[in-house]
């Protein structure tokens, strides 16, 4: 409905109440459109017609017309600059970044130059002169000096575009982090087993030799964190990549028609009355180990997950048997619960961990090695990882 028509209604009701309360309605479904050139009409036509003497009742209903479209000519206008001035930072050459910056808290003009990388200082002021006459940043006016040397900030407006801004690129520092990781660990993966002066020698090359970052301290930090995660393991001679194989292995063995031999093998030496076996699967491997215990009916079994390990599992009365079903999820529920399960180790009376590797099992723990074609080798023996 355009404007003028709903101005003539508004001008024909004055004397019928019920008239008046329809147009009203009308006009409130028009301020759902969120049509500016329409609402600044209707408030200019209105403001209009309140020239001639009217009923004090009338002239309350369009003096409270007016009010209403010019709050919402005031917030659809604000919104309008805001789209507005969203579209200019996008264009704009550095705009975008100055934001970035000054939502970290107050900078001087030589401090965003440096972080945003602008050799020349003119360059930088004629930058900031634009954004501040944008209504996005301002002078710090408690500070000395002027608007070449004293701090600016964010303005309230500043504040609410920086919100709407896409996701910033990655400094270059973080590049260098990213190209470090990378590294290191595509060295650990495709040799499957690293020393720590070669994977050093990786983060040199990747940081390009640059000063003020030891290679090796970098990449002892990585890869410790690395090792909390469960995402590299670390063993007497180096790093080495998990066993990522193992779940599929495992899953294969639980989905046999008659898995007897996975079992068997397991449990082999260690069944009684009071033995209650505790299996700690992976997220791949927990529905198959609760259906192959439901139909093998092993009636003192339970499959353990990240919540038991975080809720601080009692473990049940008699001999306790702990099953990781692979060594890098001991090392993750280590990481993130270190007394749970040191706890549950020192209460089970044995301890197994499947894995293609006997080598490298944890410290305290028995191997079950399988292969990578799924068969199960059974229990070797061998030096265990610390």
């Amino acid at each position: 409905m355009d404007a003028r028509r709903l101005l003539k209604r508004v001008e024909s009701a004055r004397h019928s109440k019920e008239t008046l309360r329809s147009v009203g309605r009308d006009i409130g479904h028009e301020l759902a459109f969120r049509n500016l050139p329409v609402i600044r009409e209707l408030s200019a036509g209105l403001a209009l017609q309140g020239g001639e003497a009217l009923e004090p009742w009338l002239a309350g209903y369009r003096a409270a017309l007016v009010d209403l479209l010019a709050a919402c000519d005031a917030e659809l206008s604000e919104r309008e600059r805001e789209t507005d001035l969203e579209r200019l930072v996008a264009e704009r050459q550095h705009w975008a970044a100055v934001l970035r910056e000054l939502a970290k808290g107050p900078s001087t003009p030589s401090e965003l130059r440096e972080a945003i990388g602008i050799q020349d200082s003119g360059q930088m002021s004629r930058l900031l002169a634009e954004v501040r006459a944008a209504g996005l940043a301002e002078v710090r006016v408690l500070e000395r000096g002027d608007s070449r040397t004293r701090p600016h900030q964010l303005t309230l407006l500043g504040e609410r575009i920086v919100e709407k801004l896409p996701a910033g690129q990655p400094d270059e520092e973080q590049l260098e982090a990213y190209r470090m990781a990378s590294s290191v660990f595509a060295r650990i993966i495709c040799e499957r087993h690293a020393e720590p002066a070669a994977l050093a020698h990786a983060a040199q090359i990747a940081l390009g030799g640059k000063s003020g970052v030891d290679p090796r301290a970098a990449a002892e930090a990585l890869l410790k964190e690395a090792t909390k995660a469960g995402v590299v393991l670390a063993t007497d001679e180096g790093y080495q990549q998990p066993d990522y194989a193992v779940p599929s292995i495992v899953l294969s063995l639980l989905e046999k028609r008659d898995p007897s031999e996975l079992w068997d093998s397991l449990t082999r030496g260690l069944t009684s009355e009071d033995t209650t076996f505790l299996v700690r699967a992976s997220n791949e491997t927990e529905s198959a180990w609760k259906h192959f215990i439901v139909r093998r009916n092993v009636p003192r079994a339970r499959v353990l997950d990240f919540g038991d390990m975080g809720s601080g599992f009692e473990p049940p009365l008699g001999r306790v048997v702990l099953v990781y079903d692979t060594r890098s999820l001991r090392a993750q529920d280590y990481s993130a619960h270190p007394e749970s399960v040191r706890a549950l180790e020192q209460y089970a009376v044995s301890r197994k961990c499947i894995t293609t590797e006997p080598n490298l099992v944890p410290e305290g723990y028995e191997p079950f090695t399988v292969d990578l074609a799924g068969s199960i080798a059974g229990d070797d023996g061998g030096h265990h990882a610390h």
